[in-house]
């Protein structure tokens, strides 16, 4: 025998539906929505992580501690990604910066590179 189930045939029937979303995928959804927001005497549209982020480090700035020690550990982990692309930028050689360089020239000439 090959296998238990018949081709098409799930091991389990009852499980997880087809197009359902998990929580990271809503998580993003919802974050990614347009608020109308009132900055400076005008209207903007922003996306919800944007707000937060923006309310987040007026609060750090206000000197609001929960804030500070909330923003902190994202500042750091943004650094030392930022360094290890540097990194890895000062490792490239010659020949495969100029092949990033061709690449990124074609990928911002695509409608979805473009889009965002």
């Amino acid at each position: 025998m090959h296998s238990r189930y018949k081709p098409g045939q799930s091991g389990n029937p009852k499980g997880r539906p087809r197009g359902s979303k998990n929580k990271s995928t809503i998580l993003r959804e919802i974050l990614s929505q347009k608020v109308t927001v009132h900055q400076n005497g005008k209207t903007l549209k922003m996306n919800k992580l944007t707000v937060i982020m923006m309310t987040l480090v007026n609060k750090a700035l206000a000197g609001d501690l929960r804030a500070i020690s909330t923003l902190r550990p994202m500042i750091e982990s943004m650094e030392s990604a930022s360094e290890a692309t540097a990194r890895l930028g000062a490792e490239l050689s010659i020949d495969d910066r100029e092949i990033l360089k061709d690449y990124v020239g074609r990928a911002k000439n695509t409608p979805q590179f473009t889009a965002q």
